[in-house]
């Protein structure tokens, strides 16, 4: 079975138990993490080992992600959703 690959956009202390959770799943892995806020990703960052970004079109644009998980405030949900589908 494949993993599903996914980014994180949005990194806050809300993004904290599904980040753990994906991390530790059998068929999910994290491969990338965005957060305009770079205090909470170089933590991140050294935990995980995977690549960080400021960037949500870097993001979208990397083919190695097949899906995400968006952790923003929620005026912020929808324009990043609608951009990812």
């Amino acid at each position: 079975m494949s993993s599903v690959r996914f980014a994180i956009i949005g990194c806050g202390p809300e993004a904290l138990p599904m980040i753990q959770g994906i991390s530790t799943a059998p068929n999910a892995a994290i491969v990338m993490l965005m957060d305009d806020r770079g205090d909470r990703l170089a933590d991140l960052s050294e935990l995980y080992a995977v690549p960080i970004t400021a960037d949500v079109k870097q993001v979208l644009a990397t083919p190695e992600v097949d899906a995400v998980y968006i952790s923003v405030p929620v005026n912020r949900r929808a324009r990043l959703a609608i951009e990812a589908a």
